[in-house]
């Protein structure tokens, strides 16, 4: 089974074998996705490279939010830092940044329910 892509329009399935069944549509299955962080995107958000990095990054940040209020900078600047400041310190916000949802306990394997709590 492949896909193939014309560049302009969805998707277009195409089986090798017209025998096959076609796929679920993803509405079927989409609240079944696990989209929570993983396990080693925590490792990697814990490292202290990371932490300077985010800590660099949100200085960045209120430096362009304060020239944005500053009187050092034309109105137009003014506007478009100001904007993006604001999209800025709003993506390094999100909640799932932070979140950790609980694990389904009724999708875990035997083995791993046996291992104890993930």
């Amino acid at each position: 089974m492949a896909y193939r892509d014309d560049g302009e329009e969805d998707f277009e399935l195409v089986k090798e074998n017209p025998d096959d069944e076609d796929p679920l549509p993803l509405e079927a299955f989409v609240d079944e996705i696990d989209n929570r962080t993983g396990y080693l995107q925590q490792i990697i958000n814990d490292t202290p490279v990371y932490q300077l990095a985010r800590v660099a990054t949100e200085q960045e940040i209120q430096q362009r939010a304060r020239l944005a209020t500053s009187n050092n900078c034309l109105a137009t600047y003014k506007v478009f830092l100001g904007q993006v400041a604001t999209l800025e310190q709003s993506a390094l916000e999100a909640p799932e940044d932070d979140q950790i949802s609980p694990y389904d306990e009724d999708r875990r394997t035997l083995e791993a329910k046996q291992r104890g709590p993930p």
